[in-house]
């Protein structure tokens, strides 16, 4: 009798992945150049199933839907991107790069409002201004000729950010 019951649990452990079955698709992320990019996000389209690429730009993902289905590429600098998948052969992906880095505007502000429009004042730091910023080891230390900032070193690895216009917060930041 339990040498049955033995049987039939080894006959459902045999038989289950096959009632399971997995799509699988592999395929490889890169630039315009070719070069792998690590660390891409890929998720199928309306689900919370994806993969990131690993350091050869590589990915594989195994889903329960049947083909076609589309993926959703994105990765930091790049434009995100809808592909469309009709079958479960390797993938080539290139996304478009797209610069989305020119310039970031931080306002204690509730609303969206133009640079003139701001109650207090505003400093604009731009990507080129960062790159430009005479040999600053971080980007922290660019900050050291902005209005209203006043950075205070504290030890080799510590730096104290206060912001001195109505003395709104002091931060910590580590480089």
């Amino acid at each position: 009798m339990k040498s049955t019951y033995a049987q039939i649990l080894l006959l459902l452990l045999i038989i289950s992945p096959l009632l399971f079955a997995q799509q699988s698709l592999t395929g490889q992320v890169l630039d315009n150049e070719g070069i792998p990019l690590f660390g891409a996000n890929i998720i199928i389209e309306n689900s919370s199933e994806g993969t990131t690429t690993d350091e050869n730009g590589a990915f594989q993902i195994s889903t329960n839907r049947d083909f076609p289905f589309n993926l959703v590429v994105s990765y930091i600098g790049y434009g995100t991107q809808v592909i469309p998948v009709q079958n479960s052969s390797s993938i080539s992906i290139f996304p478009q790069s797209d610069n989305l880095f020119d310039e970031v505007i931080i306002s204690a502000s509730r609303k969206a409002e133009k640079l003139q429009e701001a109650p207090s004042a505003v400093a604009v730091i731009s990507g080129k201004s960062l790159s430009e910023s005479s040999g600053s080891l971080t980007p922290l230390r660019s900050l050291i000729n902005t209005p209203g900032v006043e950075l205070q070193q504290q030890t080799g690895q510590r730096i104290n950010v206060a912001l001195l216009e109505d003395y709104i917060r002091t931060l910590t930041v580590e480089d």
